[in-house]
């Protein structure tokens, strides 16, 4: 019987996918975990403790750390935040010396902490495989039409610099492209002063987009990784929806009228500060050029061809039992039936009381972003 243990190192342990993954590997016989993150908080790191989980607090911009942390590994599992930069006053500071937007610089950012992490991984000799998150390359895709779509050209750079000077790693590389996360979807949803909602993006609504519950992308990457060699352009989803189709669903299973609104970068803004015109552009890139690209490896396909199932939950699934989180009674179908909700879409005031949505949302969402 084989005793040897496995280490996988997780960077970014404490953000949604590397929580996802963490936990998954950790159903294994034989692997230890460890787990980088930035925030070392300790009640956190009790958390992990209590999974036999080691944590190492770490600087992604310091290379010798980096190839400290990674000593030994057999698995390293790489997805780099794009977020954080961009909501980090020291990047917005660096961008106005430097003459350059927020979002462009906290792309730099980005891909300047992804390399750190490949050359660091690259000299680790007991490495067998290396996982690593990435997106398309917007401004490639589209011939350089189009330039604004920093997060996703900054995990391209990642990449690219891989496939061009790490060649001995890149034979090892699994490339995981994970679609839009369905923990998501509520934070597109806004109140408008009439009281109604709306979900909107700059997306038309008809356009379908990969969805992906975070909980099921560990089971997805450790899936793929157990059974098929080294791919690259992997997509990771579980479904297909457009933001229509989104809102009937939302309908059908709280009673709940949503309608749907393309926004201009202008109003994004409103909603998401700093990042207005760089949502603007993303749902603009996705609705010309699609969100994966046309060489990307379908999962579905994948599974076909290596004759694996893999678990997954749809979108109607994951929403029948994500909306009761955003509502302040427990049930669904008591909404429905107490009267605080009507067949009128306009309900005003009274759905104001059947829903609680933090107006604050996007420093809610920055504060969790900790890897």
């Amino acid at each position: 019987m084989d005793t040897t243990q496995d280490l996988v190192v997780v960077v970014g342990i404490n953000r949604r996918e590397g929580v996802s993954v963490a936990r998954a590997f950790l159903k294994m016989e034989n692997v230890k975990i460890r787990g980088l993150t930035k925030s070392c908080k300790p009640v956190i790191v009790r958390e992990w403790a209590d999974l036999d989980v080691e944590i190492v607090q770490i600087d992604y911009d310091d290379e010798e750390m980096l190839s400290e942390a990674f000593n030994g590994a057999t698995i390293i599992f790489s997805n780099t935040d794009y977020w954080e930069h961009l909501t980090d006053h020291s990047v917005d500071t660096l961008a106005w010396v430097a003459g350059r937007n927020r979002a462009e610089t906290a792309g730099d950012y980005e891909t300047r902490q992804g390399i750190n992490i490949i050359r660091a991984a690259a000299g680790v000799q007991t490495l067998r495989h290396f996982i690593l998150t990435s997106l398309p390359g917007a401004k490639r895709e589209s011939n350089g039409t189009m330039t604004g779509v920093y997060h996703f050209d900054a995990k391209w750079g990642v990449e690219e610099r891989l496939s061009q000077h790490f060649r001995e790693l890149s034979d090892k590389t699994y490339i995981v492209q994970p679609g839009l996360l369905m923990e998501d979807w509520w934070k597109y949803m806004h109140r408008r002063g009439d009281g109604t909602f709306t979900i909107g993006t700059h997306l038309p609504g008809h356009i379908r987009v990969p969805w992906l519950d975070s909980h099921f992308q560990g089971a997805l990457v450790l899936g793929i990784y157990l059974y098929v060699p080294p791919v690259q352009g992997l997509t990771i989803h579980a479904d297909t929806k457009s933001f229509f189709e989104i809102c009937e669903m939302i309908k059908n299973i709280s009673g709940i009228h949503v309608s749907y609104s393309q926004w201009n970068a202008l109003e994004l803004e409103v909603l998401f500060p700093h990042a207005g015109q760089l949502l603007a552009d993303q749902w603009m890139y996705i609705a010309r050029h699609g969100y994966y690209t046309q060489d990307a490896v379908d999962r579905d396909e994948l599974a076909q061809a290596y004759d694996i199932e893999i678990p997954v939950t749809s979108l109607a699934e994951f929403l029948k039992e994500d909306i009761p989180k955003h509502l302040n009674i427990g049930n669904v179908v008591t909404v429905a039936e107490s009267g605080v909700l009507s067949d009128n879409p306009h309900t005003g005031d009274k759905l104001d009381d059947a829903i609680a949505i933090s107006e604050t949302w996007w420093e809610d969402f920055v504060n969790e972003h900790g890897g």
